[in-house]
């Protein structure tokens, strides 16, 4: 794995951007704000560019990041994606809880404009980030997308990006994938169920028909969950089901929390600091000391060496 890393100010901002050994990346610049590449391929036909790009939390400064966006839009006439945390709204409606002042949505409208970018929708839930307050107090905006610009769209018109809730943050998780298109691919589109008239004249048809529906009963919580995941793929939850996933995300910080708890136990406590949580290190940790602490072998009067559970328990009965 390669990647590069802007640090964070204290506990505030940091990027970073990861990419496998067997993809080729040349980074071009990085700032506090963005980490743009180039991905490269064999064929130089089929290079793009990707920026990912963080939006200040401070609106007074919330300008000079757009210009600095515009800027790095003016390098290159390449295919190219720009995607992150613009911790800024496109619409009024996405986002709860108060209204945005107009223009800073119109200044991000403006800004993705005179950069050719488009934004490239999304499937999954609606919002992307939640404050994680209590219900009245509860926002979700979605300050997190994807853009492209007018090239990539047309190169790529089958570009997905999904959203995907996390439990360890309230930001959302963007997918972004390529799906090529079926029929050029060569694989035939599923065939849609068609009723046929002729089906009628049948003797069979009513009793086809009545099976049919009699199987409908045991499928019942099959089909309630397929609907919840139809209405997460779509979008269209409600204020209730935001505030449930809320909920269950809050329910897994707390046995998250536990569970370090339980490992800080059992590791020593100067390895914990504030920030870790339940790393792998904690458990290769503990599980180490657990194999150090084993008593595998002992010497008995004679001086012969014992490794049998019977006979080391025969050992130490006898000694004490």
């Amino acid at each position: 794995m390669y990647g590069v890393c802007v640090p964070a100010t204290w506990r505030a901002g940091g990027l970073a951007l990861l990419w496998r050994k067997d993809v080729l990346v040349q980074l071009k610049s990085y700032s506090r704000n963005h980490i743009d590449v180039d991905v490269l391929s064999k064929d130089t036909v089929a290079n793009w560019r990707f920026i990912g790009f963080y939006g200040k939390a401070d609106t007074t400064r919330r300008k000079e990041v757009w210009n600095q966006l515009v800027h790095l839009s003016k390098q290159t006439d390449a295919s190219w994606i720009c995607a992150g945390d613009f911790n800024e709204i496109l619409c009024t409606t996405e986002k709860t809880g108060t209204r945005r002042p107009q223009w800073q949505i119109d200044d991000f409208r403006k800004a993705l404009a005179a950069s050719d970018l488009t934004d490239l929708g999304f499937q999954g839930m609606k919002y992307t980030w939640c404050n994680r307050r209590q219900n009245p107090n509860t926002v979700w905006a979605r300050l997190d997308r994807a853009c492209g610009n007018t090239r990539c769209v047309s190169k790529w018109p089958n570009m997905c990006v999904e959203h995907r809730g996390v439990s360890y943050s309230n930001h959302a998780l963007l997918v972004i994938s390529w799906n090529l298109d079926r029929e050029m691919s060569g694989c035939k589109r599923k065939q849609h169920f068609q009723f046929e008239a002729k089906w009628l004249q049948s003797e069979e048809c009513n009793q086809v028909i009545e099976q049919a529906w009699s199987k409908l009963t045991s499928t019942d919580p099959n089909l309630i969950v397929w609907q919840k995941i139809q209405e997460y793929r779509s979008g269209c939850l409600d204020r209730e089901a935001y505030e449930e996933m809320g909920r269950i995300r809050q329910s897994i910080e707390d046995i998250r929390s536990q569970e370090t708890l339980r490992w800080q136990q059992r590791s020593k406590m100067h390895w914990i600091t504030e920030g870790d949580g339940n790393t792998k290190f904690f458990h290769s940790y503990a599980s180490t000391r657990r194999r150090m602490n084993t008593i595998k072998c002992l010497r008995d009067e004679t001086g012969v060496m014992k490794d049998s559970v019977g006979d080391i328990q025969g050992i130490i009965s006898h000694f004490f």
